[in-house]
């Protein structure tokens, strides 16, 4: 809103934690998530003049300014690419969209894969459901593209073409799929390894399999999921054709650099130059672009680790918003009752209260 903001260590978090709750509480579409803002550095003073995110809709909006009723096209994406070095901040990335949705969960439900059980795997003490096993990684995106399948059956009988349609009735929140470090749950590309399953690599052959299935339900998540109010995130510290097929990196529409990349990280990325325009001395920056438009920079949110905690609280709201009642209260405790559902099963019907149970 054009604010000014003294610069102080803990600046960028007083900014990013008022920004960040304004757009929670404002009216504007609650399908748009905020994942920074522009600033302009002067000697004592940075210049909030735009909030940049990303609207995980099917319909290009307008927003108009309350201040100077200029008119604002908000530009829909259905998949989001994330990309950065070691260290840079993808997976802070990542938590923040876990945040605005956990603070918007009665229109969002998020689901996480976190292979590294550090960043993602705190939110299920809120009810979010998070694999940390390629096993349970296999499990929810399986179970998240049934989902999908499931409101494409639904909407089919009702004669709608988008889940945004779907009446009171039948309604569920938006899905969200966060997936950090995607590279460590598909299969490898390009390698000349000649495969022989025996006993021997039976273990093998079963990893193996889990990947393929994960790729080919990450395809089409990505290719068909905005219709059904699905959306995917991943985050990839080199998103090359070893780690990702065409189809998949195709489809995945809205594309995030974070931190300086290099001309190579960036060329992957973005097919340009864009990612390396970033300052390399300023930690947090982020290079936004969607489809053909524009490549737009930020500075990254900066918000305390347990944010939606203390959200939450302030609101008297319950911790654990999706009432998930198999989660254990520490979150680093073993997740392996977490998955009561059949997702192979064909014949189960989607309801609501699947998507939190």
């Amino acid at each position: 809103k054009g604010c000014f903001v003294e610069k102080s260590s803990n600046s960028s978090e007083k900014v990013s934690r008022n920004i960040f709750e304004d757009f929670i509480e404002s009216e504007i579409t609650s399908s748009f998530i905020p994942l920074g803002y522009s600033d302009r550095i002067g000697n004592n003073y940075n210049k909030i003049d735009t909030v940049i995110g990303v609207d995980f809709s099917d319909k290009i909006k307008e927003y108009k300014s309350s201040i100077d009723n200029k008119t604002t096209k908000i530009i829909p994406c259905s998949s989001m690419l994330v990309s950065g070095n070691i260290g840079s901040g993808k997976s802070t990335i990542l938590s923040n969209i876990a945040n605005y949705c956990l603070a918007k969960y009665t229109d969002w439900t998020f689901f996480g894969i976190d292979g590294k059980s550090i960043d993602l795997v705190k939110f299920r003490r809120n009810g979010a459901i998070i694999g940390t096993t390629l096993k349970e990684s296999r499990d929810i995106i399986c179970y998240v593209q049934k989902v999908m399948k499931d409101r494409f059956d639904l909407m089919k009988e009702i004669g709608i073409n988008n889940w945004s349609n779907i009446s009171k009735e039948h309604w569920s929140p938006k899905i969200m799929l966060l997936i950090d470090d995607v590279e460590e749950i598909l299969p490898k590309r390009n390698k000349n390894i000649n495969i022989k399953y025996t006993d021997y690599n039976e273990l093998y052959k079963e990893d193996f399999l889990y990947r393929e299935e994960i790729l080919e339900s990450l395809e089409e998540i990505a290719r068909l999921g905005s219709s059904a109010n699905v959306y995917l995130v991943i985050s990839s510290k080199r998103p090359d054709n070893e780690v990702f097929t065409s189809q998949l990196k195709g489809n995945l529409t809205a594309r995030l650099g974070v931190g300086y990349l290099d001309s190579s990280l960036s060329q992957m990325l973005f097919s340009s130059k864009d990612g390396t325009l970033m300052r390399s001395d300023e930690k947090g920056e982020i290079a936004l672009k969607i489809n053909e438009y524009d490549c737009n920079y930020a500075k990254s949110f900066n918000l305390p680790n347990r944010w939606i905690d203390s959200y939450l609280l302030s609101k008297d709201i319950p911790l654990n918003v999706y009432g998930n009642t198999n989660l254990e209260d520490n979150e680093k405790k073993p997740n392996s009752k977490l998955f009561k559902f059949n997702w192979s099963n064909s014949n189960e019907k989607m309801i609501t209260e699947d998507l939190t149970k």
